[in-house]
């Protein structure tokens, strides 16, 4: 009996972490181009068709954006990245302030993802997080606290 209670202890460890992010790729990652988002990914190794889908997390909303890859060799880097415009996504019409948006990046058997909000500051866009069902304030971090002192 305390044989199989230990191993039922042992096989919930790695059955809870095997099971908790279905993000097996990671965080898409977001910077601002020309007052826009622009989307890509860190894993420079990826290659082949992805899509880049933008939802809207707000209650009831249907609204999302797609950019589909059928041409490219690989994956959008930070130098390459996909701008959030009218021309790369059909239908997009502007994010809304204060919202919360989901953009997910992935083929068939990875996707990386990232929920982000966006707020106007003196004219230009500012990238917020996404904490719970709230849009905040990006925190720098040290290294950037750093750098920008020095600058």
């Amino acid at each position: 009996m305390h044989k199989y209670l230990f191993l039922a202890f042992l096989y919930l460890p790695f059955h809870v972490s095997a099971t908790s992010s279905p993000y097996r790729g990671g965080e898409v990652s977001i910077e601002l181009k020309n007052n826009k988002p622009c989307f890509y990914i860190n894993d420079t190794q990826q290659k082949g068709i992805f899509n880049l889908v933008i939802l809207n997390l707000s209650q009831d909303s249907t609204e999302s954006w797609i950019y589909e890859n059928h041409f490219e060799n690989s994956y959008p880097t930070k130098t390459n990245c996909i701008l959030l415009t009218e021309k790369n996504f059909s239908n997009f019409n502007g994010l809304k302030e204060n919202t919360l948006y989901s953009a997910t990046l992935g083929g068939l058997r990875k996707a990386y993802n990232k929920d982000f909000c966006v707020q106007k500051s003196s004219g230009k866009l500012v990238l917020q997080d996404v904490q719970g069902t709230k849009c905040s304030d990006i925190k720098p971090s040290f290294w950037e606290n750093l750098k920008n002192f020095f600058k």
